[in-house]
């Protein structure tokens, strides 16, 4: 199992330089005796394919590669069980990317109630050794050779197991033993909680059979998977206190802000790493220790873990990532030494424990000039990971950036920039509002400042419009025109026909405006325009000289 395990390692790694004809396949998990779909992808090649490779561990079952499409697919059927390797074929000068695909004994039986037409088939990850906390995939394949309908499916539930759903639902169709079979596979992550035996029970599905011949009803069927057992074993507690962590595979990535080896003082420069492991969650990858050398001041962002499920799919595993970054400052000319970084992790299939050494960094300090601000340098930039001040740590940072001569000079300018902006917006605000308040008291005044003569031809205008508002009997008309009237008449601004009850003491025009208002603002009809015009015709312009009361809001709307 471990030699399988190694050759499809050293493939992958190998197939980096086989990238222009892709190959890939529907499924990792297939049973025995069924086809395997082999899709390849040509780029600008066109040289046939030579197949003479498969014939060691797979008959063809069809196969369009003798034509010039850039679009090949091959059905194989491995003649063995357990992981085989679809090895590279060759195109000319290219080669296509070696797969793997774990081949299953297909037993019908397996699962109680099991039938021809309709299987439940159930499915793990196969692994010389399951550990708590690790994950594996539970694949459930259902295979119907018949229509079927109102499915259901019981609830997913193991001990000890927690479930998380991966992907959609995936369909496909298979040859098997001369039967056409319609395959519909879903993947779910389990992962331990405790060590000992688990047993994956049997998962029961139900629905009715349809059948659309001779007018036979629809049957009823209830059939079970195959039941699966595993042992689980606890990560060596040895191995965990030393912040050694499992993993399938694991690599590490490095970058720097700088593109050389030169860093100035009072500057800052990052530093981002990146451990990426495949077969489990980002959370069980171990974080890494940071020491700092002296005269350089460390301040660690928060890291950043991320789960990536869309390989598993594709027979691939689940990948985690973490990502650890790193602000500096130099405060002091000279060499500085990041020392190496050591990773420790154990690797699940080999049983081995693997370690990855992130070489040292060596930068020349240039000092910028002689009025550096003292920093104080963290003891240990490690603890900071394990800790929850990285507000405070960035606040920090602010206030040591701003003690630079340069950086405080800046922020002094800048902040100069915006107070003058404030002030000058504020004073245009202040004039503003001043000119406002002068034009509005020149409109204001407008009908105040008009000559008696003038006076007397607006009040005609006015009389005018009242009378032509009261022909066409235009209620909102005559509320612009009785408006317009008392500005003149009032020889002050009038806002509302309500006003000018409180101006203007007459009765009858007080009981019209009344009757006006009810019209429109309660729909209620208004017919004494006639009367309306001979009241408004009998008031002289006379100025007296009365004196504007407090005006409510409530006034203005009828009772």
């Amino acid at each position: 199992m471990r030699k399988k395990i190694l050759i499809i390692l050293f493939l992958a790694l190998i197939s980096y330089s086989w990238g222009q004809v892709n190959a890939s396949i529907d499924s990792f998990n297939v049973n025995s005796g069924s086809i395997i779909q082999l899709h390849i992808t040509k780029v600008q090649n066109k040289s046939k394919a030579d197949l003479t490779s498969l014939a060691q561990n797979f008959s063809i079952a069809f196969s369009n590669a003798d034509t010039d499409s850039n679009n090949i697919n091959i059905g194989l059927i491995a003649k063995n069980t357990g992981i085989q390797i679809i090895p590279p074929i060759r195109f000319g000068k290219e080669f296509t990317n070696p797969l793997s695909v774990n081949v299953v004994k297909f037993e019908p039986t397996a699962g109680a109630n099991q039938r021809k037409d309709i299987k439940l088939e159930a499915l793990i990850t196969p692994s010389n050794i399951y550990y708590t906390n690790i994950p594996f995939v539970y694949t459930l394949n259902l295979y119907l050779a018949t229509a079927v309908a109102k499915l259901k499916l019981q609830s997913l539930e193991f001990n000890h197991i927690t479930i998380k759903k991966i992907g959609s639902l995936k369909q496909r169709t298979q040859q098997i033993n001369g039967t056409k079979y319609y395959i519909y596979a879903q993947q779910f992550l389990l992962t331990p909680t405790e060590a000992g035996n688990i047993d994956l029970h049997a998962v029961s599905l139900g629905g009715v059979q349809q059948n659309s011949i001779n007018g036979e009803l629809d049957q009823p069927f209830n059939i079970s998977s195959n039941e699966l057992n595993l042992t689980v074993q606890d990560f060596p507690a040895n191995l965990a206190a030393e912040s050694i962590f499992p993993a399938q595979m694991v690599s590490v990535s490095e970058s720097w802000s700088v593109s050389n080896n030169n860093v100035k003082t009072g500057e800052p420069f990052s530093r981002s790493l990146t451990v990426t492991a495949s077969g489990i969650p980002a959370n069980l990858i171990a974080n890494l220790n940071f020491n700092l050398p002296n005269n350089v001041n460390g301040y660690p962002e928060n890291i950043t873990t991320n789960d990536d499920f869309s390989a598993i799919e594709s027979g691939g595993k689940l990948i985690g990532s973490k990502v650890f970054k790193i602000a500096y400052i130099a405060h002091q000319a000279g060499s500085v030494k990041f020392s190496p970084i050591t990773l420790n992790w154990y690797d699940i299939n080999s049983g081995k424990v693997n370690t990855i050494k992130i070489p040292q960094h060596v930068f020349n300090v240039i000092k910028v000039n002689d009025n550096q601000a003292s920093f104080i340098p963290n003891a240990n930039v490690a603890d900071k990971y394990n800790s929850n001040n990285n507000l405070s740590n960035n606040v920090n940072t602010l206030m040591q950036l701003l003690n630079s001569s340069k950086y405080l000079n800046i922020f002094l300018i800048s902040l100069s920039i915006f107070v003058w902006l404030g002030i000058i917006l504020i004073l245009l605000r202040i004039r503003r509002s001043i000119v406002t308040k002068k034009q509005s008291k020149i409109k204001q005044n407008e009908i105040t400042n008009k000559p008696l003569t003038d006076r007397l031809l607006a009040t005609q205008e006015a009389r005018q419009q009242i009378e032509n508002a009261c022909k066409v009997q235009d209620i909102h008309q005559l509320n612009t025109a009785l408006i317009f009237w008392a500005s003149v008449y009032l020889d002050k601004k009038i806002y509302s026909i309500s006003e000018i009850n409180r101006f203007v003491h007459n009765s009858d025009l007080k009981q019209l405006i009344n009757k006006i208002n009810l019209a429109l603002y309660r729909n209620e009809k208004f017919n004494d325009y006639t009367q309306l015009v001979k009241v408004i015709a009998a008031l002289d312009i006379t100025l007296p000289n009365q004196r504007q009361s407090q005006i409510d809001i409530a006034d203005l709307y009828p009772k």
